[in-house]
């Protein structure tokens, strides 16, 4: 995870500065970049799509890459060692999360932001 950012041309002691922030106390930003981060998450908790995007599960993930193959539900829950009602479920939250209505849907979404490649 990330724990801190500056940009490239940051001065030699503010990159100390950084270092021993994340040492002492975990994180380190700058005050540009927690503004931008806090504008993100208001936008995001109105607009909910691009945050939950972006918090996706690996299980979650690793649905999304199965779905995207010509694997049945009933073959996607054999490889995940789940029933088919928690590959019904997997199915259901992401296509509330995602905001598609479609396995072709879920396909298009990983296609789209890199899960998956052909």
């Amino acid at each position: 995870g990330v724990r801190g950012f500056l940009k490239k041309d940051a001065h030699p002691n503010e990159l100390k500065h950084a270092i021993i922030t994340v040492a002492e106390d975990g994180y380190y930003y700058t005050h540009n970049t927690t503004g931008k981060l806090a504008a993100f998450f208001r936008k995001s908790k109105d607009n909910r799509g691009a945050l939950e995007k972006s918090l996706l599960s690996e299980r979650e993930i690793e649905f999304l890459k199965l779905a995207a193959t010509d694997l049945t539900y009933k073959e996607i829950a054999m490889k995940m060692h789940v029933s088919t009602r928690n590959v019904d479920n997997f199915r259901d939250v992401l296509f509330e999360k995602l905001d598609v209505k479609s396995r072709v849907g879920l396909a298009v979404f990983a296609v789209r932001s890199g899960i998956v490649s052909f």
